[in-house]
């Protein structure tokens, strides 16, 4: 199912960030997804890599990862995002492993390498 936004709504994550920051100014920190390893609907990375900075511009402070455990990648993804002049904060989404069970579930589910 994709999603489609209401009329009268937020089309992107930006347009969001954007309102949040002219209403509200700095009263609230913002923030937004990171996708080292691409997401369900957008695998190229040039092209994640644009939005994210779109939404830094508008006014992002701080930047959640997906979930990954690819140490390397999540290296060469940070350099990529430096490259483009993002210096906000980045939180590494990483998920506490429980059992192997549920870490490999929870890993094929995401799409992420291991």
């Amino acid at each position: 199912e994709k999603w489609v936004a209401a009329d009268g709504g937020f089309e992107y994550a930006r347009d969001l960030v954007k309102h949040i920051r002219a209403t509200y100014h700095d009263h609230f920190d913002i923030g937004v997804a990171g996708y080292p390893e691409g997401c369900d609907d957008n695998k190229d990375e040039e092209s994640l890599l644009d939005h994210l900075k779109e939404k830094v511009d508008m006014g992002a402070t701080f930047i959640v990862t997906q979930m990954f455990y690819d140490a390397d990648n999540f290296v060469r993804w940070v350099g990529k995002v430096r490259e483009r002049g993002i210096t906000i904060p980045i939180v590494p989404g990483i998920m506490p492993i429980a059992t192997y069970a549920s870490f490999m579930r929870r890993a094929k589910h995401m799409n992420c390498s291991v």
